[in-house]
């Protein structure tokens, strides 16, 4: 299976949990633009409804939610970085470089700031006359994060699975929350 569908399916397994949390919100007129958002409480909601997924004692729980949320934060990470290559340009294909579409219009996941690997690839992409020898380093760089992303979250997803039952390890899998 493809990195990029591995992150799809996680980011699909994210949206199962966050979904019903996010609904709830909406209803009481603190939707992510109601003004009354509070990540915190978002988290707590999303870790009480993993643990009773996962049919976890408080005890396992202990030991499952800060890897569980290092593999999240992971995940996060991942696929802000790929995603900004698909919708970060707010102007879309063409945006003029400092506009809504370009490389200081973007935000990253969640609008935290990009990694400056991914705004100086967009950068470079922006500019209409980008040599090729001012590409190539710059996309390396980006490929070398995404590299260093990847083996982060496989490291947080070893350290996870090692704490859970086959069945939670299943559950996760499932989720896509580990591969």
């Amino acid at each position: 299976m493809s990195i990029q569908r591995k992150l799809t399916m996680g980011v699909l397994g994210l949206l199962v949990v966050l979904g019903p949390g996010l609904a709830q919100a909406q209803n009481r007129g603190g939707g992510m633009g109601g003004g009354n958002f509070d990540p915190e409480q978002m988290r707590a909601r999303m870790a009480e409804r993993m643990q009773e997924t996962l049919g976890a004692t408080a005890e396992e729980w202990t030991a499952i939610e800060p890897l569980w949320m290092a593999v999240t934060e992971a995940q996060r990470a991942r696929v802000g970085t790929q995603m900004r290559g698909m919708v970060g340009r707010r102007g879309g294909p063409g945006g003029e470089a400092g506009g809504p579409g370009g490389a200081a219009g973007m935000r990253g996941f969640g609008g935290a700031e990009p990694a400056p690997e991914v705004v100086a690839l967009q950068e470079a992409l922006d500019a209409p006359d980008v040599t090729s020898e001012a590409l190539k380093p710059k996309l390396e760089a980006f490929r070398a994060l995404r590299q260093k992303q990847d083996a982060a979250l496989k490291e947080a997803q070893e350290k996870l699975r090692a704490v859970l039952s086959l069945k939670q390890e299943a559950i996760m899998v499932m989720q896509g929350t580990l591969e």
